[in-house]
């Protein structure tokens, strides 16, 4: 597709999804069809991001209050589209204020996978704003729990967000809290083993004393 294509082809779209009586599945396949768009830091490729961020949004709260299979599959490519787009979008954390509510709910009922779509997206939403949420790092240290870690295909993806969080966590207490966890998820979970915290990484974080 030519990039000058990509906005006008969005647009159309999202005229599509703001149709009533549009399917889930049909809902599913535009999303997954709009999160192949390839984003530069052009100021174009940023309005677009921000559009498609605002329409990803739009579709949420529809999708959380169905139960079905298709919804679950609906929230992941969601979940995915935003994360993609969001680094492009140069937008205010203050403008993920208004969906936390849907997206904690998300971390604590929905799926594994889609919580962990759901903790990237807000850790990327603190790290650009650099601010601390207690009740982001509560959801992630009981996460970190889950027997469903143990076999998710977003087990890498989810550790990641454990160590990006606990990089910028200013607290050394609950870095250690965390550190621990992990630990505890090393002895039942094989296949953790491999991204399991190390010294390196302990002196990423700056705390020497964090494995104490």
């Amino acid at each position: 597709m030519h990039p000058r294509m990509k906005t006008v082809v969005a647009k159309e779209v999202h005229h599509m999804l703001s149709r009533p009586n549009v399917g889930l599945r049909a809902q599913y396949t535009a999303v997954c069809f709009l999160n192949q768009f390839e984003l530069s830091r052009s100021d174009e490729d940023k309005a677009l991001a921000r559009r498609l961020v605002d329409m990803y949004f739009q579709c949420f709260e529809t999708v959380v209050k169905s139960d079905t299979e298709v919804a679950s599959k609906l929230l992941s490519a969601l979940l995915s589209g935003v994360n993609r787009a969001h680094p492009f979008a140069d937008m205010q954390a203050s403008f993920f204020d208004k969906y936390s509510a849907t997206l904690f709910k998300m971390i604590h009922t929905g799926t594994f996978n889609c919580s962990v779509q759901a903790l990237l997206l807000l850790c990327q939403v603190l790290e650009t704003s650099e601010a601390v949420s207690d009740r982001f790092f509560r959801a992630l240290y009981e996460k970190l729990l889950d027997p469903e870690l143990h076999g998710s295909s977003k087990q890498a993806m989810f550790l990641n967000v454990v160590y990006r969080s606990m990089k910028m966590d200013p607290s050394i207490k609950r870095q250690k809290a965390f550190a621990k966890r992990l630990l505890q998820v090393r002895t039942t979970c094989p296949s953790c083993q491999q991204n399991a915290p190390n010294k390196s990484f302990v002196r990423r974080c700056n705390t020497r004393h964090l494995m104490k």
